[in-house]
């Protein structure tokens, strides 16, 4: 988990760069050290709407996944791994869901 000094420091590096952007952005894509909690701070902060896309590429060493559905091959364990699976995807929409902002 990030400090909250190194998070404000990596939102601030962002906003920087960001703050060169002219008009409405479209799309980031951040890598290396801008892949981070702090950039997506940093995105949202500069425009809420519309809110733009944040694309993470896989890294250089990343290496796709050969498992089909459960891994777990014992009855017990696959509870255990389908919560594990619907928290990561519900923490993944949760970060990808655009800010909802009341006009009227």
């Amino acid at each position: 988990m990030a400090s909250a000094a190194r998070l404000r420091r990596g939102v601030s590096f962002a906003g920087a760069l960001l703050g060169q952007a002219e008009g409405v952005i479209a799309s980031v894509t951040a890598d290396g050290a801008y892949d981070g909690e702090p950039t997506c701070v940093a995105v949202a902060a500069r425009q809420r709407h519309p809110p733009p896309e944040v694309v993470v590429p896989p890294r250089a060493s990343a290496v796709p996944s050969s498992n089909e559905g459960n891994s777990a091959r014992s009855l017990p364990a696959q509870p255990g791994e389908v919560a594990i699976a619907a928290a990561v995807l519900n923490t993944m929409i949760r970060t990808a869901k655009p800010a909802a902002i009341r006009v009227a």
